[in-house]
């Protein structure tokens, strides 16, 4: 019986079925091996009819670098990948223009071009969201809405939500200063002041070309 079973590390196998009363199905906690004898370095696993079966266990890739994640590429291998969505920004992330690392969101509606390091809305297409530049300061539908700045021309690549990227430009002047939004999709350090137009601050200047974007929920329509 010890060859045809495997107990769990809590049970230990002593020659005969004994066991604690305050388990009263033993035989619950039993496993049976598989009629085939595996090799060594193999795992106990079932296989799509739910039969216990010895096989390889799955390796990990070759090692990555520091601070990329493990995940399943479309064929579902192991890979190590770059993680975009950690919480830990650092203006060393985005060395070069339009880089970025951070949260990332992609239409349902796609087909449209998007103009890279300017802010794009989401828009309302038959009943599906798409992404349009920001092109007018007194728009409630646009500076009130869900907003992304982009970093590729493609928006099946979508476009940065909340996190840092590098601009390529300077648009502020002091490290630390908010940025607004204005009529042409840019980020600025000087704020709209005309009456009709929403001031929004979409993030703060970092340095370097660097900004930290995330888009405030609130806004002012100056009279």
């Amino acid at each position: 019986m010890a060859k045809e079973v495997l107990i769990p590390k809590k049970w230990i196998w002593d020659g005969s079925c004994t066991y604690s009363t305050k388990y009263e199905f033993l035989s619950n906690y039993f496993i049976k091996q598989p009629a085939t004898a595996g090799t060594a370095g193999q795992v106990l696993a079932l296989n799509s009819d739910l039969e216990p079966v010895w096989t390889d266990e799955g390796e990990l890739p070759a090692p990555g670098t520091e601070g990329q994640v493990l995940a399943l590429n479309a064929s579902l291998e192991p890979v190590w990948q770059d993680d975009k969505t950690t919480t830990i920004y650092q203006t060393s992330d985005v060395p070069s223009s339009f880089n970025y690392k951070g949260d990332v969101y992609i239409p349902t509606a796609t087909g449209v071009t998007l103009t890279i390091g300017s802010v794009h809305y989401l828009a309302d297409s038959g009943g599906d969201d798409r992404l349009a530049v920001v092109n007018d300061v007194t728009s409630a539908a646009q500076m009130t809405a869900f907003v992304g700045i982009a970093f590729d021309t493609d928006d099946t690549q979508g476009v940065l939500i909340k996190g840092i990227i590098n601009l390529g430009s300077n648009p502020g002047t002091s490290i630390g200063e908010p940025l607004y939004l204005t009529g042409s999709g840019a980020l600025s350090s000087t704020a709209p002041s005309g009456a009709g137009e929403y001031v929004r601050v979409m993030g703060y200047y970092l340095g370097n070309n660097k900004v930290f974007f995330n888009p405030s929920q609130d806004f002012i329509l100056l009279s």
